[in-house]
């Protein structure tokens, strides 16, 4: 039997292939196969727990955990029972259990959104502000839904001691533009670049990249992050720095790479409290 389920796995593939199981698993006799089948569901849960690790954290989901949980310890279940000499009444008894459980499964995904892409699209809220909280300022094109995306998330999913400045909701309409801007510059001690054709195009944040090497090279403990969204060619002082791929934003490669980021942040952010201390 071919597995189909290599790679991290998102939620609403997963509904789709636990249905295609369900439905095998109800004409399926042989305990060998069974057991086959048995084992595919507890690899995609594997595989839908390491891509949720990655990009969310509880929220609406709390109730699927629940319920996952439930499917897998009927997975462990019926994989004993298969194995053992039992009667194929109480293995018929046992699968139409464990057919039930994975319907629930696709039921909740497919009626919840907020199963299918946990804590995708949010609304920025702003974090609390701590004395001495480092600012990371960010850059990129807002005429990338990508970059729009990620910025969020980015700020969201950082820890409440650090401050993010995003230019849309820190500008005022009656600020002066290119002051407050290179005052952000100014007292960050980090920047996130999210790199992209439009943001090549763009005059202000070919501005904005600029002043922020030229920081760096001055500030030897200053961060500079780039994330790149599309197959832009970078200027070749760019070229230098460890770039996340996430290009195919929200893909499941994606969302693992800027999670891999993100924990890259908290970990210097711990070190550098730490140093501090």
């Amino acid at each position: 039997m071919g597995n189909d389920s290599t790679g991290l796995l998102d939620l609403a593939s997963l509904s789709v292939r636990l249905g295609k199981i369900a439905g095998k698993l109800e004409y399926a006799k042989d305990k060998h196969e069974i057991e086959q089948l048995i084992l595919l569901i507890l690899d995609l849960m594997k595989r839908r727990e390491e891509y949720y690790f990655q990009f969310s954290h509880g929220g609406s989901a709390t109730g699927f955990n629940f319920i996952s949980a439930e499917l897998m310890n009927s997975c462990d279940k019926m994989k004993a029972l298969v194995r053992e000499e039992v009667s194929d009444d109480t293995i018929a008894e046992h699968k139409k259990d464990l057919i039930s459980k994975i319907e629930q499964i696709v039921k909740a995904i497919d009626g919840d959104s907020h199963f299918k892409y946990p804590n995708l699209v949010m609304t920025y809220v702003e974090n609390p502000k701590f004395p001495d909280a480092p600012t990371y300022f960010f850059s990129y094109s807002h005429r990338d839904e990508a970059s729009e995306l990620i910025a969020e998330r980015v700020h969201s999913k950082l820890s409440p001691t650090v401050t993010t400045w995003i230019d849309k909701y820190e500008l005022k309409r009656h600020q002066q533009l290119p002051a407050e801007i290179s005052k952000a510059i100014k007292e960050s001690v980090a920047s996130l670049l999210i790199l992209s054709k439009n943001f090549f195009d763009s005059k202000w944040c070919n501005e904005e990249w600029q002043a922020l090497f030229v920081k760096r090279l001055h500030e030897p403990d200053y961060r500079l992050y780039t994330i790149r969204i599309d197959d832009a060619e970078y200027p070749p002082l760019l070229s230098h720095f460890v770039c996340t791929d996430c290009r195919g934003f929200p893909r499941p490669e994606a969302l693992v790479e800027l999670g891999r980021l993100l924990k890259e942040i908290e970990m210097y952010e711990m070190y550098r409290r730490f140093r501090k201390s």
